[in-house]
């Protein structure tokens, strides 16, 4: 009896080898392949959590805009620099009755002065 020690061995060690290096490859290859789309997910998934946290600053800042916290109280600067010190005297209760002042708390009132053309 001869044991086989030629080249049919060898070749057969060989592809043995090679089938392993090839699976081990693939195997790495789908394992990177599916580490990308858990990443892409994952970004994704970030990218829609920002998108929802910007929108609903930019909802809470319009919201903010359409009520003024702080309202603007306007007078005309020629009418203010021609006031007497009876019309300094009687604060604002006076110059509003005589339509002189104007309380602009609403987006709607300013967007109504704009319209007639009043400058702020």
């Amino acid at each position: 009896t001869t044991t086989s020690t030629g080249p049919c061995r060898l070749m057969s060690e060989v592809i043995v080898a090679l089938v392993c290096v090839c699976s081990l490859v693939f195997l790495l290859l789908l394992f990177g392949f599916l580490l990308y789309r858990i990443y892409k997910r994952r970004v994704a998934v970030m990218h829609a959590k920002a998108e929802a946290i910007i929108e609903e600053k930019v909802r809470q800042g319009l919201a903010t805009i359409a009520d003024f916290g702080h309202p603007m109280v306007l007078m005309n600067a020629g009418n203010f620099l021609e006031l007497t010190p009876e019309g300094l005297r009687c604060w604002h209760e006076g110059n509003r009755d005589s339509h002189s002042l104007f309380f602009v708390d609403t987006l709607d009132k300013f967007k109504e002065l704009r319209m007639r053309g009043v400058r702020v």
